[in-house]
């Protein structure tokens, strides 16, 4: 099993993602970690990470907002990496309609990723069918 979590590796100024290898019995044993770089050192915060697995094959999508240093400027970016860590689709812009929240993911039985946000005084559920 594998997790997506935050952090930096070891470069105060440069955000980056790490993906995380649990062990599926519980135990902690040995975790590795794989780095993602996905931001230039201009920007000063990353927020709203989410991740949800990418289709049949062993794909994960991640996705996040960014905020310029000053904390003003925000947007939101997808990434495809794979299990190991290696960029399969790079970082692109998320357009202004599909922007997330505080809501995660939820992954349908079929594999189409769907969240919630609020646009226009509406509620609108987005789905994303890997292809």
């Amino acid at each position: 099993m594998r997790t997506v979590v935050r952090g930096l590796n070891g470069d105060p100024t440069a955000a980056q993602l790490g993906l995380m290898t649990l062990p599926t019995d519980g135990g902690l044993g040995s975790l590795s970690s794989n780095y993602l770089s996905v931001m230039p050192e201009a920007v000063g915060r990353m927020t709203y990470l989410k991740s949800a697995p990418y289709g049949p094959s062993d794909l994960i999508l991640l996705a996040w907002k960014e905020r310029d240093a000053q904390g003003n400027s925000a947007t939101f970016f997808t990434m495809v990496a794979d299990a190991d860590g290696n960029i399969c689709q790079p970082k692109q812009t998320l357009d202004g309609q599909y922007e997330f929240l505080g809501d995660d993911f939820a992954v349908r039985p079929n594999g189409d990723i769907v969240w919630a946000n609020a646009q226009g005084g509406q509620v609108n559920v987005v789905t994303l069918m890997p292809g």
